[in-house]
């Protein structure tokens, strides 16, 4: 049989509260046996007597108290379990903290993205539209070469971060930071994600070229197996881009395909995804795709437990009532 709305629920949330109801039948019945009451000898009155020990009505009427009283003992034992309803709402969804770490090396002056524009450029171009599609997060900005610089922590300011990308720019040709290290980047974005306090920590690595810089022996290099370990290890997901059709010219003088070997390990060992990009339009469908990733990860939806013990206490305390007025109203006398 349905229950009425009001009493419906989905489950207890204090089931042993329900062995209260046959602990109390078994005590009375216990106290009964001790205590060696006779069964009571009913003599029947004469028509008419209605004085107060006088007993009225058949000998099933005289136990409707007692029944009653003892469903109100079961509904407040009941409400003891806490009856509760499973609902499910929807849940805000908080925000991220995301570091897109960006290299500015010399070859990133290539125009093979886009003719109008440098892959820096077309990187930046990119990223700000990223920013701008994301208010509720908080995003920082690593640049990188041969060292690594934190220009912002995750904010959200997005005027100020939309200046700082705006301002980022090459390093000098064969300059001394000419060279690409991006296992130093994201380190230095994992340890920054890790003081964050967003639902998850997101580092996006773009780079066009390899890690050149922590296998050439330099003091305090950090090698990308090394930053993926950190990263993981701070929970930390890294989304790697490799931007470009070529590497920078080799020895030979000749372009030659980027080995993305140590970018993918990198972003698969920290549960995130590797990306490549050949132009423009690729990289903001990269951005695009990250995005959704992430969207998708967070729940929009949880279920609730609502405890609703109220319209059991009400029937238990409505069948006290009744119970004691059918007892006065028939001269019941309780054992």
């Amino acid at each position: 049989m349905k229950l009425p709305s009001a009493f419906e629920h989905d489950l207890l949330l204090a089931p042993p509260w329900l062995w209260l109801w046959p602990a109390g039948l078994a005590a009375w019945a216990l106290l009964r046996l001790w205590r060696g009451r006779p069964r009571p000898v009913e003599i029947a009155a004469p028509r008419g007597d209605f004085g107060p020990g006088a007993r009225r009505g058949p000998g099933l009427l005289r136990r409707l108290p007692a029944v009653v009283l003892t469903l109100a003992a079961l509904a407040a034992c009941y409400a003891l379990a806490e009856p509760a309803q499973r609902r499910i709402e929807a849940r805000e969804r908080a925000g991220l903290d995301i570091v897109l770490c960006i290299d500015r090396s010399s070859s990133m002056a290539e125009r093979d993205l886009d003719p109008q524009r440098t892959r820096l450029e077309v990187a930046r171009d990119a990223a700000l539209e990223f920013v701008a599609r994301r208010p509720q997060d908080r995003i920082g900005v690593v640049g990188f070469a041969r060292y690594d610089d934190l220009l912002a922590p995750p904010t959200e300011d997005r005027r100020g971060l939309g200046r700082l990308l705006g301002e980022l720019a090459l390093v000098e040709p064969d300059g001394p930071e000419d060279a690409t290290g991006f296992g130093g980047a994201l380190a230095r974005a994992a340890e920054t994600l890790g003081r964050g306090r967003g639902r998850a920590r997101v580092a996006v690595l773009l780079t066009d070229g390899e890690e050149n810089v922590a296998g050439s022996g330099e003091a305090q290099a950090i090698a990308p197996d090394e930053a993926a370990q950190l990263a993981a290890s701070l929970d930390v997901r890294v989304y790697a881009i490799a931007v470009g059709r070529t590497d920078p010219i080799g020895a030979d003088g000749l372009p030659r395909p980027l080995d993305t070997r140590a970018l993918r390990a990198t972003a698969e060992r920290t549960g995130g995804v590797f990306f490549s990009a050949a132009d423009a339009a690729a990289l903001e469908g990269v951005y695009a795709a990250i995005e959704l990733l992430e969207d998708r990860r967070a729940p929009e939806q949880q279920a609730v437990l609502e405890p609703r013990p109220a319209p059991w206490i009400q029937l238990a305390a409505g069948l006290v009532l009744v119970g004691l007025a059918l007892r006065r109203a028939l001269g019941e006398v309780w054992p």
